[in-house]
C-alpha cells in the first residue's frame, strides 16, 4: 500500500473504523459496515453496485435493493464525515474504497474472528463471510497456539425440584418456571433447560452454567410458597436465594403479578452477584445488564460508559439485545441531554435492526416501540412494536411500559394507567423500577389523580435521587398543588444535577414535560 494512511479498519472481534487521529468513525448500521468490509476486502478495494445488493440485500427486489444501497452508501458518507472522499461512489456501476484507508486484520491467534459484528446481517453476507474465515483457517498456525475460542454463551439450567406432590404446588413452581425462562430468553438467553431432573453436562452448552433450583412448600397457615436458589458454573457456587409467597388462589397464580414480579426481583439479584463475583467475564449476556443499567441512572458519563460498553458487547449471542440498548442509549442521550443531530437516525436504525434479528424478543421490541414513539413521533410504529412486545410477553415489564406509553400518546388514558400499574407490579425487584414508578406517575396524571402521581414521583425520587425526571415533575406538581416550599427544594436538588435550571424553564414548550402539557396542568404553572 502507497501513500498515507487516514483511517484504519480494524477487522477482528468487534468491527471499527478510526481515523489516525483517533476518532471513532465506525457506522451506526451493520449494514453500511459490511459495505465498507466487503470493499476493504475486495482485490482492487472495488465492488459492483450489483454484487453489494445481492451480498447485503439479498432477499429484496432489485428496486428496493437499489433504494437501500443508495439510501446506505449516503449515510455511511455522512459517517465518515470529512473523509467521505475515501469511498468513491460517482461511478453508477461500481463503488470503491480508497488505498488511504488500511486494512488491519489483528492477529489470528488471539481467538476472535474476522468480521465478529457482522454475523446474521444478510444470508448472502454470512456465506462470504465463511469463505473469508476458511481461508483463514487454512493458513499454517503454531500448533501451542490453537485458533479455538470458548463460546461467550450462558446456558441456564431450571430445575423443579420434588415438593408436597399435589398438583398445586407442581402448578405454583412450573407457573414460576415458565416466567423465568421466559424473562431470561427477553434477556438474550439463548441456551435454557427446563426438567424436572438436572441435564447432563454433557448435553449444556455454553462457557457459563446458571443452576435455578425451584421447590414449593405449604406452610401452617395455608400459604403456598416456592424457593429458589441459584447457582453458578460447574462448581456450583452459591449465588442467590429468595422466596415466594402466595395465597392458596389458582387465579392470582396464573393472572396475578406477584410471580412475574419476583422472577424480576431474582434476575435482577442474580446478575448483579454473577457480575460482582466476575463469573460471566465471557457471556455477554450477562454483561448486557450491568450496561443497561448505566442508561437509567442519568449521569452523562455512566451514559458514555454504557454506550461503550453494549458497541463491545455487539456479537454473538449479545448482538440484537446490544442493538436494541444502543437505540434506547441514543434515545436517553437525545431527549436527556437535548444531544440531537445525527443520533435520532442512529438511534431508530439500531433498533429497527435489533427488531428485524429478534422480532419475537419483548425486550426488543418494547425498546424499538419507544424509540419510534419518543423520537420519531411515529404512533403507529410504536403501537405495533409494543403489541409484538406484549404478544411476546404478556407480562414482561419492559412491553407493559411501552404499550402504557402508546396508550398514553393515542388517548386512551385509562388503558395506560392500567398498564403502567401493572408493569409497576411486574418491575418490582428491577433496579430500574423507579422508571415505572414515573410512568405511572404519567398516567395518573392522565386520570386526573394528582395524588397518585405526586405520590409516584416521590417514589421514584426515593429509589433514586438523581433521577431527573421525578424531579422536574415533583416541582412541577408541588406548584400544582400550592406547596411552594416543598417545590424550591426539589427545585435546588434538581440544579445539582441539572445545572442552570429555573423554576420559569418548566413553561418553556421544549422542556420535558409534555405529558404535564398534554393533560392541561401545564397552564397552572404559568407565572408560578
Amino acid at each position: 500500500m502507497s501513500g498515507t494512511v487516514r483511517v484504519t479498519l480494524y477487522a477482528r472481534g468487534r468491527f471499527r473504523v478510526l481515523r489516525s487521529d483517533g476518532t471513532d468513525l465506525t457506522p451506526a448500521r451493520r449494514k453500511e459496515c459490511a459495505i465498507l468490509a466487503l470493499l476493504a476486502f475486495a482485490p482492487q478495494r472495488t465492488r459492483t453496485r450489483e454484487a453489494l445488493r445481492g451480498t447485503l440485500w439479498s432477499s429484496r427486489s432489485a428496486t428496493q435493493a437499489q433504494a437501500s444501497l443508495r439510501r446506505a452508501l449516503s449515510n455511511l458518507r455522512k459517517a465518515l464525515g470529512p473523509d467521505a472522499d475515501l469511498l468513491d461512489t460517482r461511478d453508477a456501476l461500481v463503488v470503491s474504497l480508497s488505498q488511504e484507508v488500511r486494512l488491519d486484520r489483528g492477529d489470528a491467534e488471539s481467538g476472535a474472528d474476522l468480521l465478529e459484528t457482522l454475523d446474521h446481517v444478510d444470508p448472502a453476507l454470512d456465506d462470504w463471510l465463511r469463505e473469508v474465515r476458511a481461508g483463514e483457517d487454512d493458513a499454517p498456525r503454531h500448533p501451542e497456539a490453537p485458533r479455538a475460542r470458548p463460546p461467550d454463551r450462558t446456558s441456564v439450567e431450571i430445575v423443579l425440584l420434588p415438593g408436597p406432590g399435589d398438583v398445586d404446588s407442581d402448578y405454583l413452581t412450573a407457573t414460576l418456571a415458565d416466567h423465568l425462562a421466559s424473562r431470561f430468553a427477553a434477556e438474550g438467553v439463548t441456551d435454557i433447560y427446563h426438567a424436572h431432573e438436572p441435564v447432563p453436562p454433557s448435553a449444556l452448552r455454553g462457557t457459563r452454567l446458571l443452576r435455578i433450583e425451584l421447590a414449593a412448600a405449604v406452610e401452617e397457615d395455608g400459604c403456598w410458597t416456592v424457593h429458589l436458589r441459584a447457582l453458578a458454573d460447574a462448581n456450583r457456587r452459591f449465588i442467590w436465594s429468595g422466596r415466594a409467597r402466595m395465597p392458596l388462589d389458582l387465579r392470582e397464580i396464573a393472572e396475578g403479578h406477584r410471580l412475574p414480579g419476583f422472577a424480576s426481583t431474582a434476575i435482577s439479584q442474580i446478575s448483579a452477584r454473577l457480575r460482582a463475583y466476575r463469573l460471566t467475564d465471557r457471556s455477554g449476556v450477562m454483561a448486557l445488564q450491568g450496561a443497561a443499567a448505566r442508561l437509567f441512572t442519568g449521569d452523562r458519563e455512566q451514559l458514555r460508559l454504557a454506550e461503550t460498553e453494549l458497541a463491545a458487547l455487539s456479537t454473538g449471542d449479545a448482538l440484537p439485545l446490544a442493538l436494541a440498548w444502543r437505540g434506547f442509549a441514543g434515545l436517553t442521550r437525545s431527549l436527556e441531554f437535548i444531544d440531537r443531530g445525527p443520533i435520532a437516525a442512529e438511534a431508530s436504525a439500531l433498533a429497527e435492526e435489533a427488531f428485524d434479528l429478534r422480532p419475537d424478543n419483548p425486550l426488543i421490541a418494547s425498546l424499538a416501540a419507544r424509540v419510534a414513539l419518543e423520537l420519531e413521533g411515529d404512533v403507529d410504529r410504536a403501537a405495533y412494536l409494543a403489541q409484538a412486545g406484549l404478544r411476546a410477553c404478556d407480562r414482561n415489564p419492559y412491553a407493559l411500559y411501552a404499550a402504557a406509553q402508546v396508550a398514553l400518546i393515542s388517548g386512551e388514558r385509562a388503558e395506560a394507567h392500567r398498564l403502567a400499574q401493572a408493569g409497576r407490579l411486574c418491575a418490582d425487584g428491577l433496579p430500574n423500577a423507579y422508571a415505572w414508578d414515573m410512568e405511572v406517575c404519567l398516567t395518573a396524571l392522565g386520570m386526573g389523580d394528582l395524588e397518585l402521581a405526586h405520590r409516584s414521583a416521590r417514589a421514584a425520587h426515593a429509589q433514586n435521587r438523581a433521577f431527573r425526571p421525578a424531579l422536574r415533575y415533583l416541582v412541577a406538581l408541588d406548584l400544582i398543588r400550592g406547596d411552594r416550599t416543598a417545590a424550591r427544594l426539589h427545585a435546588e436538588k434538581l440544579a445539582r444535577h441539572e445545572p442552570g435550571f429555573l423554576i420559569s424553564h418548566l413553561t418553556r414548550p421544549d422542556y420535558p414535560l409534555l405529558t404535564l402539557r398534554k393533560t392541561g396542568y401545564a397552564e397552572a404553572l404559568v407565572g408560578a
